[in-house]
């Protein structure tokens, strides 16, 4: 309470009167000084008695100083109590103020004080807490000293009894080793031996994974030691290194057949010893290949290596067979059965590798047959595979048997019943990792295939030379084959030797070959490229009319039946290369390693036969032309200002229509429709520029001359329009012509229609009849050349021209006005 009082005490004694009345006096006085003229008496008497005259008036002065003297003493009383009033008045508002603020104080004193004891409160019940804590960390030091003893005490007692474990696993494994041993090999080893031993691998597969493999690598190389003593080439004679290849392979035979007849009690099926010895077996053999490689280097011909390929191929595919994933399997056998759907739906495809596979099948099933029939090793290990899925299958379901919790009721106590419930010893599920048998012996050949390569690229060139000398591109018109033998045997030989390549390599060696592959297709489009038939070139002074057409036929200046057909069959055959050399790269990708895949690309060979294609349309496009050129170039040459009645069609329009209808007819028999439309669309192309041209060619055309050359190309467009009819589709019924075909023609035969239409008037109807045909699109450089072919003089040519440009001028004035 005393920190709060002590500004009250100290502001209550600061208070004095006497200074405040001072100060006020001192303020009034710097104000006005009342006493002014008083302060010198001298002064003020000789100011009021000058002279002695004066002094008889000193009585008034006398009153009036006495009532001067009570006037100030009024006002100094006055002035004195007002002083006292105002300065009791602040002092009483100050000391309000003093105690509203001292009040607050207390006030916040006396909350503070009220949590003081809260929080003394709690920190007393911390305390208590605190000392019940120290009491129960005191015990639980004592507990963490008695655990700390007897810990050490369990870690002796573990580790005395880890030792102990462990002395006894090892005596007891050395036990089974030695129970194996003797057993296994004894003479005079019964079949209750083998069951025996067969229990033992049960408590083998208790001690975990690690004690099964060891006991499996224990019998596999026991039993690999003789083949690794008898065949190791460091050991044997360099010049029977190839020759002991097949002794290899019937060797592992002999050791499954013999497990099967002996081993196979001893050991339980989910082992799988017989698929670990035979892949111990293929990495030893692999060790054994890469050394004679290495020293037989110089001494490898193609012969070898296909020859050992073929034989541990073929055990590959045994052991593949023989030791397969189920999972694996199922998928495989539904790629074989969309493989066969897709063969026959396919049947017409040159290229399928369905075929292929199907033809790998069949080697095997043939391999089967031999390997059952002339070898009884073969038939003992056909006999181990259905062994080993019976035994399978009767191991599943002994093992939902022992998982089953059987129980046993002891009735023999007298005492209490006693229930024990025994459960049969689980069969650990280790996972089984099936070896990829594909590759695992004959990888080791794959840096040697190069050998192969090389032969295979010399025979492949050696025949495709052969097929090339023996085309004759001569087909039968009836045949449904519509191409080139040489195609069927190029893609043959491919086929047979991709199939055959297939069977011993998939990596490196497959994509080399490829490439081989693509280089004699580029070759045989070039060969196809070379092969079209030539137009021979004209010499300037040859003058194409009609009189000496019969002796330019003797000179061969297009093509004949037998050169269209040819140009034809290059086309198809060129378009069925694409295709199957398409089929080839989707075949070679799906087979070979996934690395070499994004390299697979035949893309050069096809765009090659491509190109071929291109250039025998234009070749047989450039023949009809240079055979037509006579009878179109002869609308150029005809006087037409000299026709004074219009009656049939011109004699060039009948032999127009006579080639186009003939070759044409000839080509349908052959070409397939995709090309037979595009080449339609080109040869319209080609032949309206050379019409169009030769028609402006023409001197003079008007009157009845232009409405007859008009009828003659209304002929000619129809003969074009009738054109894709001749071809026959494969229900023997004649081809529609294509909507898109009739409207390119109509299109462009119009502007001609028009032109003729425009100058068949006189010459004062001529720019009336062009506006009415033109429909508002009039166009001076198109007027130009249509004046240029009449025969108007030169001042009504101007005189039109000018009349147009005003009618021109005059449209877009009134176009220029509307915006």
């Amino acid at each position: 309470m005393s920190n709060f009082l002590d500004p009250l005490s100290s502001e209550l004694l600061s208070l004095n009167l006497d200074s405040s009345f001072e100060s006020f006096l001192l303020d009034s006085k710097e104000e006005k000084d009342v006493f002014a003229e008083y302060s010198n008496p001298i002064s003020f008497i000789n100011s009021k008695f000058p002279n002695e005259e004066s002094l008889n008036g000193i009585e008034e002065v006398s009153k009036e100083l006495q009532l001067k003297v009570q006037s100030l003493s009024g006002e100094i009383s006055n002035s004195v109590w007002k002083n006292e009033n105002y300065t009791a008045t602040q002092n009483i508002e100050e000391a309000q103020t003093i105690m509203q603020d001292l009040f607050l104080k207390i006030n916040d004193f006396n909350e503070k004080v009220t949590k003081s004891e809260i929080n003394l409160n709690k920190v007393c019940e911390t305390l208590s807490e605190l000392e019940t804590g120290k009491k129960n960390l005191n015990v639980s030091i004592d507990l963490l000293e008695d655990l700390k003893f007897f810990k050490d005490e369990d870690e002796k007692l573990i580790k005395n009894l880890l030792n102990r474990y462990n002395e006894l696993s090892e005596q007891w494994i050395s036990q089974i080793y030695q129970e194996f041993n003797t057993k296994l090999f004894g003479s005079e080893t019964t079949k209750r031996d083998f069951v025996t031993l067969r229990q033992c691998c049960f408590n083998v597969d208790a001690f975990g994974e690690q004690t099964h493999n060891e006991l499996v690598k224990w019998f596999c190389d026991l039993r690999l030691s003789k083949y690794i003593n008898n065949f190791n080439p460091k050991k044997n004679n360099s010049q029977t290194y190839f020759q002991n290849l097949e002794k290899r392979s019937n060797w592992l035979k002999k050791q499954l057949m013999s497990y099967r007849s002996k081993f196979s009690l001893a050991f339980p099926d989910h082992w799988m010893i017989p698929m670990k010895l035979s892949e111990e077996f293929c990495k030893i053999t692999r060790n054994h290949l890469d050394y004679i490689l290495k020293i037989k280097n110089s001494e490898l011909d193609s012969k070898i290596i296909i020859s050992s390929l073929g034989i541990f191929k073929n055990l590959e595919n045994f052991l593949t067979n023989l030791f397969y994933d189920e999972n694996n399997n199922n998928e495989k056998k539904k790629e074989r059965v969309k493989g066969k759907r897709k063969g026959k739906e396919g049947e017409n495809n040159t290229f399928n590798k369905n075929e292929v596979l199907n033809k790998k099948d069949l080697l095997l099933q043939i391999d089967r047959k031999k390997l059952k029939t002339n070898e009884n090793l073969s038939t003992a290990a056909f006999e181990i595979k259905q062994k080993y899925l019976q035994s399978k299958r009767e191991r599943e379901n002994r093992e939902q048997k022992m998982n089953k919790k059987i129980e046993f009721t002891n009735s023999k106590t007298t005492n209490q019943t006693n229930i024990k419930k025994y459960t049969y010893l689980e069969i650990p599920k280790y996972e089984i990792v099936y070896p990829k048998w594909d590759g695992i012996i004959t990888s080791v050949f794959e840096p040697y295939l190069k050998i192969y390569v090389k032969r295979e690229s010399k025979r492949l060139y050696s025949a495709y030379q052969h097929i090339c000398e023996e085309e004759s591109f001569v087909i039968n018109k009836n045949s449904s084959v519509k191409y080139l033998n040489s195609y069927s045997e190029l893609f043959l030989i491919i086929k047979r030797s991709f199939a055959k390549t297939i069977n011993f390599t998939k990596s490196i060696s497959l994509y080399h070959l490829f490439l081989e592959y693509s280089n004699l297709l580029g070759n045989y489009s070039q060969f196809l490229f070379e092969n079209l038939p030539q137009l021979p070139e004209i010499s300037k002074k040859i003058s194409f009319t009609l009189r000496s057409l019969q002796e330019e036929k003797k000179k061969k200046i297009f093509f004949t039946k037998e050169e269209y057909v040819q140009c034809v069959l290059i086309i198809n055959t060129s378009e069925q290369c694409s295709n199957s050399s398409q089929q080839l790269e989707h075949s070679v990708k799906k087979t070979i390693d996934e690395k070499y895949q994004k390299q697979i690309d035949i893309d050069e060979a096809i765009q090659a036969f491509s190109d071929t294609i291109n250039q025998s349309i234009n070749t047989i496009i450039g023949s009809l032309l240079r055979h037509l050129s006579p009878y179109i170039k002869s609308i150029s040459k005809t006087q037409w200002s000299a026709i004074k009645k219009v009656g049939d069609q011109s004699k060039f329009v009948f032999q127009i229509q006579k080639i186009l209808n003939h070759n044409f007819l000839e080509i349908s028999h052959y070409i397939s429709l995709p090309y037979w439309k595009l080449l339609l669309n080109c040869f319209l192309h080609s032949f309206f520029k050379e019409l169009h041209n030769q028609i402006y060619q023409c001197k003079k055309i008007h009157g009845n001359g232009a409405n007859q050359l008009l009828m003659d190309v209304e002929v000619i467009k129809d003969v074009l329009i009738s054109i894709p009819t001749l071809y026959k589709t494969k229900s023997n019924e004649r081809l529609q012509v294509p909507k898109p075909y009739r409207n390119l023609t109509n299109k462009k035969f119009k502007a001609i229609e028009f032109l003729l239409k425009v100058i068949s008037v006189k010459k004062e109807q001529f720019l009336t009849n062009y506006q009415l045909l033109a429909n508002g699109n009039e166009s001076l450089s198109e007027i130009k050349k249509f004046l240029g072919l009449t025969g108007f003089s030169r001042n009504s040519k101007l005189e039109i021209i000018e009349k147009l440009k005003k009618i021109i001028s005059a449209k877009n004035t009134k176009k220029a006005m509307k915006k």
